[in-house]
């Protein structure tokens, strides 16, 4: 940011740099909502009402590792309510991709197309209230159906921070980012786009194969989730139509079914909030790059 100040009617320049805020700038509650500048958000990239008076939504926005707080909307305004209106609205606004942009939210959420269009704005999310007994319940119950009782007590959960893509509907689908091209994960490891695509092709293979199967905790197979389908987002940046959160190209996405019901509500209380690999590659220890990654069955010569 440039200042011009002015003093005894002398001029100066005075050059200050601002950093920008990142997903280490946050925490979290004992319920797992972020909390940013003293505000709380479900997550990222997902709206809820605004604080700000004027303005009918906020949103924790992500991009890549950068965050920024972003209100959007009139409350004053009618949304979204009829298909002539909405074809009115973009005429008059147009398209925004840039998800640090007002307009970029007020389109997504206040004026969403397809299966949406004409049919009024989309319901903001609400932080997570839900009591920690009320998940342990729920994650005893899971892990004693397929653990069994006896196993229950050894069982401890790991929080992930991979970015999770979720449609939160009554199929119990989701949609994961397994790893996004060229942004560090939690242990500082980090991929090209074309190794991405290299591993992407590697796991769908040994997944057709079975030798890839579901997996709770890095504990044991299950059958309560299936692997739907999983692929690289490639050419262009796509939006998620039941979130409106951004999986930029050259992501790999995974399509998960869930088909435990408690599993799922877990799953949207985000206690389980995305998904992990289990695999063998090759890392440049001195960069962190991932060189390769693959799910072959290991040999046992």
């Amino acid at each position: 940011m440039i200042d011009n100040k002015i003093n005894n009617n002398t001029s100066a320049l005075s050059f200050q740099i601002i950093s920008k805020a990142t997903v280490d700038d946050v925490e979290y509650d004992e319920h797992g909502n972020i909390i940013y500048r003293d505000t709380k958000f479900p997550g990222f990239n997902k709206p809820i009402k605004s604080n700000r008076k004027g303005k009918q939504g906020m949103v924790l926005a992500k991009k890549g590792n950068e965050i920024k707080i972003v209100h959007f909307g009139d409350p004053s305004m009618k949304d979204n309510y009829s298909v002539e209106a909405n074809d009115a609205y973009y005429a008059r606004h147009g398209e925004e991709t840039d998800v640090f942009s007002a307009k970029f939210w007020s389109n997504s959420y206040l004026w969403p197309k397809g299966k949406l269009k004409g049919k009024g704005a989309k319901a903001f999310y609400k932080l997570k209230k839900e009591s920690m007994e009320f998940n342990l319940e729920n994650l005893v119950g899971v892990l004693q159906r397929y653990f069994g009782s006896d196993k229950t007590e050894h069982v401890k959960t790991q929080t992930t921070t991979i970015v999770t893509k979720s449609s939160e509907t009554e199929e119990m689908v989701s949609y994961e980012v397994v790893y996004e091209p060229n942004v560090k994960d939690v242990h500082g490891n980090w991929m090209r786009p074309e190794n991405i695509i290299k591993a992407c092709e590697n796991f769908n293979k040994n997944l057709a194969d079975g030798v890839v199967q579901p997996n709770l905790f890095h504990l044991s197979n299950t059958d309560m989730f299936s692997i739907e389908k999983t692929w690289v987002q490639e050419e262009l940046d796509m939006v998620v139509e039941q979130t409106g959160e951004i999986v930029k190209a050259g992501t790999w996405v995974a399509k998960i079914k869930y088909l435990d019901k408690d599993l799922w509500e877990l799953k949207k209380a985000g206690i389980i909030e995305g998904v992990s690999v289990y695999c063998m590659g090759e890392v440049d220890h001195e960069t962190g790059e991932i060189l390769n990654m693959y799910f072959d069955p290991i040999s046992e010569d």
